[in-house]
């Protein structure tokens, strides 16, 4: 096809894509050229020649470095031309892609495989003959000979079949390598081998290839470990997100533990990554997703399917995929005035990309219902810049994470807006369906497809590139599910066209297959791994610290020789060891306690009991004090910082005191009615706890002045709202007789005018 023939690729307004369309059209379009500059690589520079069929069939050739034909010499043609003598310009064909034809093979032969995007096939060796056909990068050809050119570089001599034409050419040898295919064992398992297949990936193709003979299996060596792959893959601390999985669809297996990624608090696995469902996929499952060699099945195999457009998709084919879902002719829940598979057909053929990933793509983001946010046109949301996304519409979910306080929709609504800053690249706005549909499907193709990653594999795994990001999706399944869609598109006369795919292969790989983590719901990857504790406490006493998620080590102090020590798992399927009822000695008393989740993982914890039976291993005092009530003895006017005389402690015990609200009490503080005092056990638990009482301090301010005198004066007359209750009342009743009276208010007389001092 000449140049002029491709003029629409000229006038697509692709914007910023053009100079990738260009590319694309001139090694479609004018492999002559192209490959002619490449086979200049040795040390010849090749002279430039064009054929040309005259009236008679000859053929001329041009001078050196410059076309001979004229405008003038075209005109004479066209004006003579007649029925029997019509002019005819041979142009080269196309090499197909086809499948080796290995039956009746008995000795080794000799293949050639192109290894250069575009390469010629010229009349004879050299490159000053003929163009006769053009190959593309990964074609192979049976090679029937071998020639050197006048210049003595090698050329091999191919035999070349295009739609229509077929012919006996030569390649020279830089733009390609030769290859013994060995007729023993199993012929088909050499060439995979020489393809670049491992091993283990041999079986499976066989199979393939057994049911579909016209299938083409290209091995991509990527360059890249496999460990260091599947680390890269396997949410690494750097990106982390990078590989999600349904929280609440798949089992435990499926999820990772890395990173924190259990809630033991809440029971459950986080879904803080991407939207209110979606959790960490474990390394295992990541592994598994990544190995191609899972996937070399009839379904599977189409996430390796190259995705470039080419003439076998046909709108047809398109409404195989879209049958059932709110695309399908007919099924439209919008009303839409055109037709989904031909709108798709359309602007796949346009773009260069397969209409038939498109469908898929979208039946995978958007649901077969049809009902996503992204795409019903009635969003509520304002953009942050203000801007209302009603109106908008984004069928492949371009740029939709969760951020700024939107949803996952939202955002990719905001990006269909422009941003909030008018950007309009990929035909933006996509304020109606069918710019969204054509803006989307060139966000994939100059993004991904266009520019290395053309299978759905390398999209959810870019390892073409080698950088393990710039991934279109995060659901570890996403090109496995994308390909069972696209899958339908192919039903049993499209399967057995000619299919490429392209099948990534990695150094070191394991020599088996990744295996698919468990389904079995006993199994102990899938069982709860919460190992905590919800509670931990003896009656009557204080834990220190109070339990918490990722505490270990616990303190407690009892008064008894005995406890029933109660530890209570998070989750109800995990089992505690070490509680019950404890026999103790006195003082310290070192417990071990094992909490061990359903699915096998323990966690131990250790509680240190003081048994502090006797008051004297912690502390003796001459005051008057009961545990839980009062403590009593304290002089008016004492300061914090003599508290301590009033107690004795025992080596490593300690006490504070706090006033009524909880606050520690500076050392120039006077000690009040209503402070309290905590007494710690030499474990450093909570022992004995106490509110101090100053008989006389009534109103709480740590002296005895004239406000508790008419504090008690309006509790004996009975003022209304004055009555004394609690802790008040015993700092009133100074003699000790169970009432507050006259005599009361007499002895806090006596104290202020200092005439006789109350007992404390």
């Amino acid at each position: 096809m000449r140049l002029k023939d491709r003029k629409t690729w000229w006038n697509t307004g692709l914007g910023g894509a053009l100079c990738l369309a260009l590319l694309f059209a001139f090694c479609l379009i004018l492999p002559a050229m192209t490959a002619r500059a490449v086979e200049s690589s040795a040390a010849a520079t090749e002279s430039k020649t064009v054929s040309k069929t005259t009236k008679a069939g000859k053929t001329t050739k041009a001078d050196q470095g410059s076309e001979k034909s004229t405008e003038a010499e075209s005109e004479t043609e066209t004006e003579t031309e007649t029925e029997t003598e019509t002019p005819e310009i041979k142009e080269p064909f196309a090499q197909l892609f086809l499948p080796y034809d290995f039956d009746g093979i008995t000795e080794d032969q000799k293949l050639v495989i192109v290894e250069q995007p575009s390469v010629n096939i010229r009349a004879d060796a050299g490159v000053e003959h003929d163009i006769i056909a053009v190959a593309r990068k990964d074609q192979v050809l049976r090679q029937s000979g071998v020639r050197k050119a006048s210049d003595g570089s090698t050329w091999y001599e191919v035999e070349a079949v295009g739609e229509e034409d077929s012919a006996t050419g030569y390649m020279a040898a830089t733009m390609c390598r030769s290859v013994t295919l060995s007729a023993k064992g199993d012929i088909y398992a050499n060439y995979l081998r020489l393809m670049g297949f491992p091993e283990s990936y041999i079986p499976s193709l066989k199979a393939l290839h057994a049911q579909y003979p016209n299938w083409l299996f290209k091995a991509t060596d990527t360059g890249l470990d496999w460990w260091t792959s599947l680390y890269e893959e396997a949410n690494p601390p750097h990106h982390l997100g990078i590989a999600l999985i349904h929280n609440y669809t798949w089992p435990n297996s499926y999820k990772s533990l890395k990173h924190d990624n259990f809630d033991y608090g809440a029971n459950d696995f986080k879904t803080i990554y991407d939207g209110p469902s979606w959790t960490l996929a474990s390394d295992n499952l990541v592994g598994y997703y990544l190995d191609p060699r899972n996937f070399l099945q009839e379904d599977g195999i189409f996430q390796f399917l190259n995705l470039l457009y080419d003439d076998n998709q046909t709108v047809a084919g398109g409404r195989s995929i879209v049958q059932g879902t709110f695309m399908e002719d007919g099924a439209h829940v919008y009303g839409e005035s055109f037709s989904y598979p031909e709108l798709l057909h359309e602007v796949g053929k346009e773009l260069g990309v397969s209409p038939y990933y498109l469908a898929a793509s979208i039946k995978q983001e958007i649901g077969l219902a049809g009902t996503s946010k992204s795409i019903r046109g009635d969003s509520p949301t304002i953009s942050p810049g203000g801007i209302p996304l009603k109106g908008l519409y984004n069928y492949f979910n371009v740029y939709a994470y969760t951020m700024m306080g939107m949803d996952a929709n939202d955002v990719g609504l905001w990006f269909a807006e422009g941003q909030d800053n008018g950007n309009t690249d990929y035909n933006r706005p996509w304020n109606t369906r069918e710019k969204a549909i054509k803006g989307g499907a060139m966000y994939h193709a100059y993004n991904y497809l266009l520019v290395g990653q053309h299978t759905l594999y390398y999209k959810r795994f870019n390892v073409a590139n080698g950088i393990y990001w710039h991934q279109y999706m995060t659901n570890i399944m996403g090109a496995y599910s994308e390909s069972r869609h696209l899958s339908l598109a192919y039903d049993g006369v499209a399967r057995n066209q000619v299919l490429r795919f392209d099948i990534p292969v990695y150094q070191n790989m394991p020599e088996s297959p990744s295996p698919q983590p468990s389904w079995d719901e006993n199994a102990k990857e899938n069982l709860n791994p919460n190992n905590r504790l919800a509670s931990l406490k003896a009656s009557h006493t204080v834990l220190n610290p109070s339990v918490t998620v990722d505490g270990t080590s616990y303190k407690i102090a009892v008064k008894s020789s005995a406890i029933n020590l109660s530890a209570v798992p998070i989750d109800a399927g995990a089992r505690v060891e070490g509680a019950g009822k404890l026999a103790l000695q006195e003082g310290e008393n070192k417990i071990s306690l094992t909490v061990t989740a359903a699915n096998g993982d323990a966690r131990r914890y250790s509680v240190n009991i003081f048994n502090g039976e006797k008051e004297s291993l912690v502390f003796t005092t001459g005051c008057a004090h009961s545990d839980g009530g009062y403590w009593s003895g304290i002089a008016p006017g004492t300061q914090a910082r003599d508290f301590g005389k009033l107690l004795q402690l025992q080596p490593g015990a300690s006490y504070k005191l706090l006033d009524a609200k909880g606050k520690a009490k500076a050392e120039g503080d006077l000690v009040k009615s209503g402070d309290r005092l905590r007494i710690y056990a030499p474990n450093g638990a909570l022992y004995f706890t106490a509110t101090c009482l100053i008989y006389g301090d009534v109103n709480g301010n740590g002296t005895i002045d004239i406000f508790d005198l008419v504090g008690v004066r309006n509790h004996i007359i009975r003022v209304q709202g004055d009555e004394l209750s609690g802790r008040d009342f015993l700092a009133a009743d100074v003699d000790r007789n169970g009432t507050v009276d006259i005599f009361d208010l007499v002895g806090i007389r006596n104290s202020i005018i200092r005439y006789a001092e109350i007992e404390q």
